[in-house]
């Protein structure tokens, strides 16, 4: 496995694509109403992986090397999509931290929070309705419903300490993997390559969001705020079952799953008990567990790659799997 350093380093392969998609990402959201163009230069401002876009990007990169501003185009929206989507998780999920800063919501709150993110999502969608045909746009479409449909899966579902795996797996599905994986479908179909490439990139997406989202929630729960850049043990905060935890109450004794429960239910008054959580968490295998699942995904993204030509796109796409997986190693 590469080190934490991989994702710069396949971003600096597409550096020129992604500065140029930094310039359109400064110039879209635009109104006169000051709030829309202040919170969002306040999210741009707080940065970010960038992740999406480069999907987008190497998806097209590695079956044309055709210079297409439609690529651009959509490298943007699909971070303005993931941008908006973050507000909108924020209000639900009230939290007050993201990336170091304060959150929207609680900055300016949450009735002005939420219809900013409806603002970008449709004016993002709008722009890109003059330009890309429905064909390629309609991946875009169906993940965002599917997000809509996962967050409302994790509402009705994902508090409940029972949880089980393939329903966490599918909320993970709609709220991450969608996104990601018609990131790559996009990208792949704007150039022109054939069904069977452009159904095997959407895999590679899908796979590499599921991973991410993983790591993501390992983090959650193991990692210190100022490493993460929000609060940690927010999703126990918020109530949010996660794969460490539902591994480790399937595997518990009777007595460890009533002493979990109590805990989760009492870390909402009491944020030192993150340690008791933790050390059930291990005792039973949880963050191994997951760690796992989460290198299994990317193993398999990465295999769905092993029968396209070699390319320095293809090895980016590589090294960005990589990557997820040495959030946590």
């Amino acid at each position: 496995m590469k080190n934490r350093n991989s994702l710069m380093l396949q971003q600096s392969f597409i550096k020129d694509e992604l500065l140029k998609v930094e310039d359109l990402l400064n110039k879209t959201v635009v109104s006169e109403v000051n709030e829309i163009p202040l919170i969002y230069s306040y999210m741009l401002e707080a940065g970010g992986k960038r992740l999406r876009p480069a999907l987008v990007i190497l998806s097209h990169r590695i079956f044309s090397d055709n210079n297409d501003s439609k690529v651009t185009k959509l490298s943007m929206a699909v971070e303005v999509i993931h941008m908006a989507s973050l507000i909108h998780d924020d209000v639900i999920d009230d939290n007050s931290l993201r990336r170091g800063k304060l959150t929207p919501n609680y900055k300016w709150g949450n009735k002005i929070a939420v219809f900013v993110g409806d603002f970008m999502l449709l004016n993002v969608l709008n722009l890109l309705a003059e330009e890309v045909t429905s064909h390629i746009l309609l991946p875009l479409f169906n993940s965002i419903a599917q997000m809509c449909e996962g967050e409302l899966l994790q509402i009705r579902k994902g508090s409940c300490i029972n949880l089980k795996e393939k329903d966490y797996m599918k909320i993970i599905e709609y709220k991450t993997g969608s996104l990601m994986s018609a990131c790559c479908e996009v990208g792949s179909k704007l150039a022109m390559t054939g069904y069977e490439n452009v159904k095997l990139l959407a895999e590679y997406g899908k796979d590499i969001g599921m991973a991410f989202q993983i790591v993501d929630d390992l983090m959650d729960l193991t990692s210190t705020s100022r490493q993460i850049g929000k609060t940690a043990g927010n999703d126990l905060r918020e109530g949010k079952i996660t794969l460490p935890l539902i591994r480790t109450y399937k595997e518990a004794s009777n007595k460890d799953r009533d002493s979990l429960l109590n805990l989760i239910h009492a870390y909402v008054n009491n944020q030192n008990l993150l340690e008791d959580i933790l050390f059930l968490v291990n005792k039973y295998g949880g963050i191994d567990y997951s760690r796992q699942k989460a290198l299994n995904y990317v193993n398999m993204a990465i295999s769905r790659l092993k029968g396209l030509k070699d390319s320095e796109a293809k090895r980016n796409l590589i090294d960005l799997g990589e990557y997820v997986i040495s959030r946590v190693n």
